[in-house]
């Protein structure tokens, strides 16, 4: 990831300048053509195209300049997130970030890898990201607030000839629109009664810090437990989930190495969906590594004691795609003695942020066979843990937020802080400068014995700071 392209003011004026590009193309469509005139990248997409990618662009702006703005500066002194760390709401402005990255990336823009001119930094790694465009200069503000440079950013090189990224953003639009077939045969993969399942959410950014998670992980694969081991991802490959994003940020970084007996699986969030779910399906569920999942983006893990449902919360956006409700409670009702887990990108409900309101309203099928001991769910940035509890008359079990893998963020509490129940533990230790405490990344680790689940979390650095020896309470 490229500082710049987690800078919102970067994104926003970028965006701008996309919008008046499309628009200028669509008025000069409506005019004669100049005879001669070269043909360009736009001129390879249709006037209703251009016209569908400028309303989805203009309206996401419009909502993100009139949105309320978040609450991540964890205290005076501390600049916005959205300065450091730009997780836009809007899928247009996540295919934005995506198109300026790639095409970064790919021309004679000259990338800095090295500390960021007048930032913080807490150890030998970034907090966010050591790779920056080199001729943005960046300045902090009086205020401290960080600022790249007096001019504009459209000024840059990069916007001089602003058709490459009009129309990689215009195809962009289209795969988002165009989103890939729902594929419907879930797979019920047997795994051992005595199974280590790593579980890690919101892990695919590439920065250098997501990839000390990797390594973390392999040193948890690396042990020997005696255990049948799995890895699974809970969603989210950023900016959008394009293809070259997969590549770079998930299957290159991946703890699990080609032809290893290690289960692969991985969810579908919501920026996994930002290109449409191509990728998704194209690309990673390709990958033979990830073969049992059999190309579909649900599952069931069983085995003798337990069952393990992987729902896909990204498709339908925060929601349940299909009868995944049915499907769920059918095999719940199918092995009425198991235990009964579930795995899910987007969060049931939040200690800091609302739930998922779709996902609420479907899964109450679920939920009224109260036979739910686990769910681990990603999506908000955090390390949780709740303690079992009832929603709506039904219970839920054991629940943890696991969405701290790869993107950073604030925290937005202080070490012996809490919150009423069930919250019940949270991972409150910052990384890097008390000047900016981001949230430390980690994972969990599951272990199956018999019914019994246990379950500790591990942070970017190897620490086991929380560990549950008893999900399912007697």
């Amino acid at each position: 990831m490229i500082a710049q392209v987690l800078n919102q003011d970067f994104v926003l004026e970028a965006a701008a300048a996309v919008e008046q590009d499309l628009e200028r193309n669509l008025q000069r469509r409506e005019g004669p053509r100049r005879r001669g005139a070269p043909r360009g990248p736009v001129d390879e997409l249709s006037s209703a195209e251009l016209k569908e990618a400028q309303e989805e662009l203009k309206s996401a702006l419009q909502r993100e300049r009139g949105a309320a703005p978040e609450d991540a500066t964890a205290g005076g002194g501390v600049e916005s997130k959205d300065a450091l760390a730009y997780v836009p709401r809007e899928a247009a402005l996540s295919l934005l970030q995506t198109v300026i990255d790639e095409y970064v990336e790919e021309s004679e823009v000259k990338v800095e890898e090295s500390p960021l001119p007048g930032g913080r930094r807490g150890g030998t790694v970034p907090a966010v990201t050591d790779r920056w465009i080199a001729d943005i200069p960046i300045q902090r503000l009086p205020s401290g607030r960080r600022k790249w440079g007096d001019m504009e950013i459209t000024k840059h090189k990069l916007f001089s000839d602003p058709g490459w990224l009009t129309s990689g953003f215009a195809m962009a639009v289209r795969a988002f629109r165009g989103r890939a077939d729902w594929v419907d045969k879930p797979p019920t993969v047997e795994i051992g009664d005595r199974a280590r399942i790593v579980v890690v959410g919101d892990w695919g950014s590439g920065i250098p810090r997501a990839k000390e998670v990797a390594d973390q992980i392999r040193a948890v694969l690396d042990e020997d437990s005696g255990r049948e081991r799995h890895v699974v991802h809970l969603g989210d490959v950023y900016y959008s989930g394009s293809k070259r994003e997969y590549e770079r940020n998930f299957l290159n970084l991946w703890p699990v190495r080609k032809g290893e007996e290690i289960g692969s699986f991985s969810l579908c969030g919501n920026h996994d969906m930002y290109y449409g779910g191509h990728a998704y399906y194209g690309t990673l569920l390709k990958d033979p590594r990830l073969a049992r999942q059999g190309g579909c983006s649900y599952f069931a893990l069983k085995n003798s004691n337990w069952l393990l449902l992987g729902l896909d919360t990204g498709y339908e956006d925060g929601g349940l795609n299909g009868d995944q409700a049915g499907w769920a409670k059918g095999l719940i009702e199918d092995f009425p003695q198991h235990k009964v887990g579930l795995l899910s990108h987007h969060q049931l409900f939040s200690a800091h942020e609302p739930g998922a309101k779709k996902l609420q309203e479907k899964i109450k099928p679920v939920l009224a066979t109260n036979r739910v001991d686990a769910w681990f769910w990603g999506h908000e940035h955090r390390c949780i843990q709740y303690d079992a509890s009832e929603w709506e008359g039904h219970r839920v079990g054991f629940a943890s937020c696991l969405g701290h893998g790869g993107i950073p963020e604030y925290l937005v509490m202080k070490e012996g802080e809490t919150k009423p129940p069930p919250w019940a533990y949270e991972y409150l230790k910052p990384f890097g400068s008390p000047d900016e405490p981001w949230e430390k990344f980690g994972f969990a680790v599951l272990d199956l014995d018999g019914p019994q689940m246990s379950v500790c979390y591990i942070d970017e650095e190897g620490t086991k700071h929380h560990c549950v020896e008893k999900v399912v309470k007697p």
